[in-house]
């Protein structure tokens, strides 16, 4: 896990804040950050009581002057930046315990001070008061730490905190005129550092000019050091004076190596693109927890029975076992009950002789089975594990990040999901109109007579509308699972550059001419027909030719052409939709053929793209984008022989 975490760590915005935090603060930080809710008002308590966390907090959310309330910034911020901010914030080592221990009593003794004597002259802002005496002694903190000196500038409106602290140590009369904050400060960090500072001639000068007395002073430290202690001792230190090294909290520093875990997993899985790269994270982050890198992943196909191999997340060779999911003595079948199953060579007797095949294929002496959930699930099989994998709690730490973010997955999906009774109605209605439409059109087929042009015209949109009605008769009214499956829809012989024709044709009155667009057409007549299913091809089109269109707002020009690719192996068709407009941002490329909402208006879903490439490949093809300043041009791919390889698929003979 150490490489993951380091690299998470340098691309974490926090990187850079190596002010050390009390191991006591982190673990109970950490025991909130695995909970569905932040319960931020406890975590808010947490923060502020440390000069570390609490700097990293405000630095993060840069506040501006909006706030310097720890409860609005953590609900701002929301769970994952504040679990970073804890990861991010390194603690304390022991070797540097007992010098850190007395500086942090002298920043929390300085920061009670500080808020006490705002609110004894009704100073506007109490927390600016605590925070300024919090960070009073921060040089010591970064020179413990061999780190530069923080930057406070920018965590308030106007800088006034970041003065509080650098001019704290000021003689009084240079700070007559200064801004109120920094006079409460410097009477704070005077009174709170020097033994017995009530009784110092310029601590109660500078308490004089709050209105406060010597006396009053002396009950205000006393309060402080009640506080201070009562603060060390919720956290596990010493709150003694003698600089002892604070007693090990060994139960408190595992809550914070496993929160710190979880949170580094939990950003793997919820950066993962779709479920293989989830399964991926998964498989690279159990090897480094189980300190092997002999992993195979199988998926149980209950449908066939039998275990499958992931292709690069299993050895090959493991294809050759049956791996059966009845074989209920072997020990994949005993881990997917739920529990992990243990396979060693001297307990080859016990278990059959296929799971003795299975370590032979992943040369291993001893394997660990784990039951990975999910719909469906999985199997993570782990040759020699390191010893001590059942008191390691890494790899069960992983496995309930995987649980939480496969339960998020299903959720958003869930969210986004039609109920099926809607869908059933909006099926009847829209086939209402369609029929309609297609009796008015063969009325006007019968009144025009022989008008080829018009007759032509009219055929065009028969026959979009008899595709129109096609797509609806897919979204069945019967349950989901009795759907047509791809394989048995009609194909047919189809001429490409007939097709390409056609689009182009029918657009021309609607979409053309109206946007001032140019087309051209460049064909290549060798393209022999392929076989496929021709209104998938024109759908795909059709979506690309609009995309295009609504790219040029001022006009511009169009190109379709046609190209027959023959290598070695294979041989393609390649169709390309090239426009000439101003190109797509980097931030729309990178997520292309995601359906995502649209920026186009309420007419558009968003899903156009998405579709277009979903329909390429029921044809065993793809497609492909190149996009500049100088255009976009959306490239068709249909295999014309041999297979097509298309990523993330596997090549289907064409």
């Amino acid at each position: 896990m150490g490489e993951i975490s380091n690299i998470s760590l340098k691309q974490s915005p926090l990187t850079g804040k190596k002010l050390p935090a009390a191991a006591g603060v982190l673990a109970a930080l950490a025991s909130l950050i695995d909970r569905t809710v932040l319960l931020e008002e406890e975590a808010a308590t947490h923060f502020r009581q440390d000069p570390a966390l609490a700097l990293a907090l405000l630095a993060t959310a840069k506040p501006g002057g909006a706030t310097l309330h720890m409860q609005e910034l953590l609900q701002r911020l929301g769970t994952r930046l504040v679990a970073l901010s804890v990861l991010a914030t390194p603690r304390v080592p022991i070797h540097l315990a007992p010098l850190h221990l007395n500086l942090w009593r002298d920043s929390l003794r300085v920061a009670h001070l500080a808020r006490q004597l705002a609110e004894r002259v009704h100073y506007a802002d109490p927390e600016a008061a605590w925070f300024a005496g919090l960070f009073h002694n921060l040089p010591e903190f970064a020179a413990l730490a061999d780190a530069p000196m923080p930057g406070l500038d920018g965590l308030d409106a106007y800088g006034f905190l970041a003065d509080a602290v650098r001019h704290c140590r000021a003689p009084l009369a240079r700070l007559k005129s200064a801004h109120p904050l920094t006079r409460l400060n410097q009477a704070a960090t005077a009174l709170g550092t020097r033994e017995n500072g009530f009784d110092h001639v310029d601590v109660r000068a500078a308490l004089a000019s709050l209105g406060v007395d010597a006396g009053e002073g002396a009950r205000l430290v006393q309060t402080a050091d009640f506080y201070v202690q009562d603060t060390l001792l919720r956290y596990g230190a010493d709150a003694t004076p003698t600089g002892a090294v604070p007693a090990a909290r060994d139960e408190l520093l595992e809550i914070y190596a496993r929160q710190s875990m979880a949170a580094q997993t939990r950003h793997l899985f919820d950066e993962a693109s779709d479920e293989n790269a989830a399964l991926e994270a998964l498989t690279r982050v159990m090897m480094s927890a189980l300190g092997t890198n002999k992993l195979a992943l199988l998926r149980a196909n209950q449908a066939a029975g039998t275990f499958e191999i992931l292709p690069k997340l299993a050895p090959p060779s493991l294809a050759q076992l049956p791996l059966r999911l009845d074989d209920a003595q072997s020990f994949l079948c005993r881990a997917s009950d739920g529990e992990a199953a243990y396979w060693s060579q001297e307990q080859t007797e016990e278990f059959p002789v296929g799971d003795a095949q299975f370590a032979r294929l992943l040369n291993a002496q001893s394997m660990l089975a784990i039951f990975v959930p999910g719909s469906p699930s999985h199997v993570l099989v782990a040759g020699d594990p390191a010893a001590g994998w059942q008191t390691d709690a890494g790899w069960s730490v992983f496995l309930t990040e995987w649980s939480h973010s496969l339960a998020g997955q299903v959720a958003a999906a869930d969210s986004q999901t039609v109920p099926f009774e809607q869908v059933r109605h909006v099926v009847h209605e829209v086939a209402n109109p369609l029929t309609i439409m297609r009796n008015y059109v063969n009325l006007l087929s019968s009144r025009l007579g022989n008008d080829a042009s018009a007759q032509r015209d009219l055929k065009i949109i028969s026959d979009e509308i008899e595709r129109a009605t096609t797509i609806l008769r897919s979204l069945s009214p019967a349950p989901p699972a009795t759907q047509t499956s791809i394989q048995n829809e009609s194909q047919e012989p189809v001429a490409i550059n007939q097709t390409v024709s056609e689009i182009v044709r029918m657009a021309l009155g609607t979409l053309f001419a109206p946007n001032r667009i140019n087309v051209q057409i460049d064909l290549d007549p060798s393209i022999p027909p392929l076989h496929l299913n021709r209104d998938k091809l024109k759908q795909i089109l059709l979506n690309l030719t609009k995309n295009a269109v609504e790219a040029m707002p001022q006009g511009g020009r169009l190109i379709f052409s046609t190209r027959l690719e023959v290598g070695d192996n294979d041989s393609r068709v390649a169709i390309h939709v090239q426009d000439s407009g101003p190109g797509l941002p980097e931030a729309v490329q990178a997520r292309l053929f995601e359906p995502q909402p649209s920026t186009k208006g309420s007419e558009h879903a968003g899903l156009g793209l998405a579709i277009s490439r979903s329909l390429a490949r029921a044809l065993e093809g793809d497609i492909q984008c190149q996009s500049s300043p100088a255009g976009t041009v959306f490239t068709i791919l249909l295999p014309a022989g041999g297979q097509l390889f298309v990523p993330g698929k596997t090549a289907v003979p064409g």
